[in-house]
């Protein structure tokens, strides 16, 4: 279905369907701003309020960030202590071979 949308530089066609339906209502909306656009109070309130959401994005992003990387860093030192415990395991695993061997051989 195609609509014919009017606008002040002429006619443009806009292809929409049923079925999608956009995240934003402006999403359709021509991008580019006249400074006559960007004087009138209607645009700068919508343009404060989509900085104000992306700032409120922005900062939920950087608290799970830094939620991330302090289990990482958990992470990572539970990983060295395990990995020194296995090392230590592995040493006395290798020397009771080695003292089997010599009491059989023995």
């Amino acid at each position: 279905m195609k609509e014919v949308v009017e606008k002040e530089d002429g006619a443009k066609e806009v292809e929409s369907s049923n079925n999608s339906i956009p995240l934003s209502p402006y999403s359709n909306l021509k991008r580019g701003l006249s400074e006559e656009d960007l004087k009138t109070p209607a645009v700068q309130r919508i343009l404060l309020s989509e900085v104000d959401k992306l700032e409120n994005r922005s900062l939920e992003l950087e608290s799970q960030l830094k939620e991330r990387n302090e289990s990482f860093e958990r992470l990572k030192d539970n990983y060295h202590t395990v990995d020194k415990e296995r090392s230590i395991l592995n040493e006395k695993f290798n020397t009771s071979i080695s003292q089997e061997v010599l009491y059989s051989f023995c």
